[in-house]
C-alpha cells in the first residue's frame, strides 16, 4: 500500500488548515451591516471517563444496532421513493433574493423545500410557531458556497398548506420522520443537520432514531420541554412562559395575526424584540402566526417525545450546540443540561444574542458554524 512520506503528510494537514482558515475567513467577510458581539468558542468538555469493558460492551452493541438499522433504514428508503412525489415548482422571495422551490409530499402532506451549491448537503431545520425556511436568508448563500443546502418548510408552515386540525404540528417524532424521509428521497445520504429551537429538537430526535441519516449535528437553543420541567427552577419558567403565550393565542384566535406574533416573540424575547427586526422577518412571523394557536401552555402538556438523557448519550454525531448570552434562561438551562449529556459535544456562545442568533448575529453565527462544518 502506498503511504505518503512524512513531508507530503504535512504538506496535507497545511493544506486542511488553510481550506478551514479560508471557509472562516469567507464568512466573516460576506455579510452584513448589522453590528455583531464577539463569539467566544468553548472548547469540548473532556471526554467521559470509563473503562475498558464498558468501551467494548458500546463497541458490540453499536455493531448490532448498526446492523439492524441499515436494514430498515434500506426497506424505508424504498418505501419513502415511491410514496414521494414533486408538486412542480414556484419562485419564492427570501430576503432580497428570489428562490425556485419544489413540493415534496409524503402521503398528503407537503414540503416545500429549496435547494443550492454543491458539496456534503446541509439540511436546515426551522424552530416552532411562526417561522419557515426562510428564517435562514441570511445563511443560504453563505453556506451554499460550499456545500449543498436544502432549507425546507415543516408541515403546515408558509409556503405549505395548512391543514385544518393542524395535526402533528407539535409532534417532534412526526417531523423527525417527514425529515428522515426528505433526507431519503433527495437522495442525500448523511447530512449536516442544522436545528434552531424547536428545530433542535426535531433533529436531536432524528439522530436518536436514525444515526444513520446523520453526519453533524448543529444545534441552536433547543427548548426540550421535558427535560426542562425536571430541572431546578424549570417548572416555574414553564408557567411564566405559558403565561407569555396565551396573550398571543388570543390574539390570534380573535383574529389579530401581527399583535399575536408580536405578543408572541416579546413574550419569549422581551418587549420590542418583534418591532426590531427586518420588515422581512417580521413578514414571515407574521405569515405563519396562525400556528401560534398551536403552542402548547400546559406543564402536563409537554413532548413525551423529545429525546431522553439515555437516548442523547447515544449520539455520537459530532455536534456543536450555540447559545446567546442574553437568551431566555428557561433556553440556557436546558442547553447546559444537554452539553452534559453528550458525548461528542463542543459549544459556542455567542456574545450580546439572545436565541435569534442566526438572525440577530448572522455574521458569526455563520463563522462559527462553517469551521465547525468544515472539520466534518
Amino acid at each position: 500500500m502506498f503511504r505518503p512520506a512524512p513531508l507530503e503528510r504535512e504538506r496535507g494537514i497545511e493544506r486542511q488548515r488553510r481550506e478551514h482558515a479560508q471557509i472562516v475567513s469567507t464568512a466573516l467577510g460576506r455579510e452584513s451591516s448589522i453590528g455583531f458581539g464577539a463569539a467566544a468558542v468553548i472548547a469540548p468538555e473532556a471526554p467521559k471517563k470509563e473503562n475498558v469493558g464498558t468501551r467494548h460492551k458500546r463497541r458490540i452493541d453499536g455493531t448490532t444496532i448498526r446492523t439492524a438499522l441499515s436494514s430498515e433504514a434500506a426497506n424505508r428508503g424504498q418505501e419513502a421513493k415511491q410514496r414521494f412525489t414533486h408538486t412542480g415548482m414556484q419562485m419564492l422571495t427570501i430576503g432580497d433574493r428570489q428562490y425556485k422551490f419544489h413540493h415534496i409530499q409524503p402521503g398528503n402532506v407537503p414540503l416545500a423545500y429549496i435547494e443550492c451549491g454543491h458539496g456534503a448537503p446541509v439540511v436546515f431545520v426551522h424552530g416552532s410557531g411562526p417561522t419557515d425556511l426562510r428564517t435562514w436568508e441570511r445563511q443560504i448563500e453563505p453556506f451554499a458556497a460550499h456545500f449543498r443546502v436544502v432549507a425546507y418548510s415543516r408541515r403546515c408552515h408558509y409556503p405549505n398548506p395548512a391543514t385544518g386540525d393542524l395535526a402533528g404540528i407539535t409532534s417532534t417524532r412526526t417531523h423527525a420522520h417527514d425529515l428522515s424521509d426528505l433526507i431519503t428521497a433527495l437522495g442525500l445520504g448523511r447530512v449536516h443537520l442544522v436545528g434552531f429551537s424547536f428545530g433542535a429538537d426535531i433533529v436531536l430526535r432524528l439522530a436518536a432514531d436514525r444515526p444513520d441519516l446523520v453526519r453533524t449535528l448543529t444545534i441552536t437553543e433547543p427548548p426540550l420541554r421535558s427535560w426542562l420541567a425536571t430541572l431546578p427552577g424549570g417548572a416555574e419558567l414553564l408557567t411564566q412562559r405559558a403565561a407569555a403565550i396565551l396573550p398571543a393565542k388570543r390574539a390570534v384566535q380573535d383574529g389579530n395575526l401581527e399583535q399575536g406574533a408580536r405578543l408572541f416573540i416579546d413574550g419569549m424575547m422581551g418587549r420590542g424584540v418583534f418591532d426590531g427586526l427586518s420588515p422581512s422577518a417580521r413578514q414571515r412571523i407574521v405569515s405563519n402566526a396562525h400556528l401560534i394557536g398551536a403552542e402548547p401552555t400546559e406543564i402536563d402538556a409537554v413532548s413525551a417525545e423529545d429525546i431522553t438523557r439515555d437516548e442523547a448519550a447515544t449520539i455520537q454525531a459530532p455536534t456543536l450546540l450555540l447559545t446567546g448570552d442574553t437568551s431566555p434562561p428557561m433556553f440556557l438551562i436546558v442547553s447546559r443540561e444537554l452539553a452534559r449529556i453528550l458525548p461528542n459535544v463542543e459549544q459556542a456562545r455567542i456574545s450580546g444574542a439572545a436565541h435569534l442568533l442566526h438572525i440577530t448575529h448572522a455574521q458569526v453565527y455563520n463563522a462559527i458554524v462553517l469551521g465547525f462544518l468544515s472539520k466534518g
